[in-house]
């Protein structure tokens, strides 16, 4: 699996609302980072992507669900009976503070996005250096471009 930091802010939205993008943010602060996965809702209203966070064990996979975007880039925390996160959690703070820079097309110089080499749309493998550095493919690129 290749990684690949994704440094421009539109690039970075782009890609974490692409579909089925997967990133780490990182903090060059502690070194702390996290992993979510956001996904397009299937028949957008008021909410257009769900948010979930990597479980954090080591050697765990689990996404357990955080939250949902809505269209204007607003992040909420899921209802208490749907997620086990609360307003007040680390990863719901930082999932927070990430979607209101990108709303305003910043990245915390702080911070670094980081892809695991997967386009955050379809999901398949990226092996084009401009499709790496953005996250997103060639043909998925075409497609948003519509």
């Amino acid at each position: 699996m290749s990684v690949s930091m994704v440094s421009a802010p539109t690039e970075a939205r782009a890609f974490m609302l692409a579909g089925k993008a997967v990133f780490t943010a990182k903090s060059l602060n502690t070194g702390a980072h996290m992993t979510f996965k956001v996904k397009a809702a299937k028949k957008p209203g008021t909410v257009t992507h769900f948010v979930y966070v990597r479980d954090g064990s080591p050697g765990d996979s689990k996404f357990p669900y955080l939250g949902t975007l809505n269209a204007e880039g607003v992040f909420r925390v899921g209802h208490p009976d749907r997620t086990p996160f609360n307003d007040s959690s680390r990863q719901a703070i930082v999932f927070k503070f990430l979607a209101e820079g990108l709303r305003r097309d910043m990245i915390s110089e702080n911070v670094e996005i980081w892809h695991e080499g997967r386009c955050g749309r379809c999901g398949r493998a990226l092996t084009h250096p401009d499709s790496i550095a953005s996250g997103i493919g060639p043909e998925c690129a075409r497609k948003a471009d519509r």
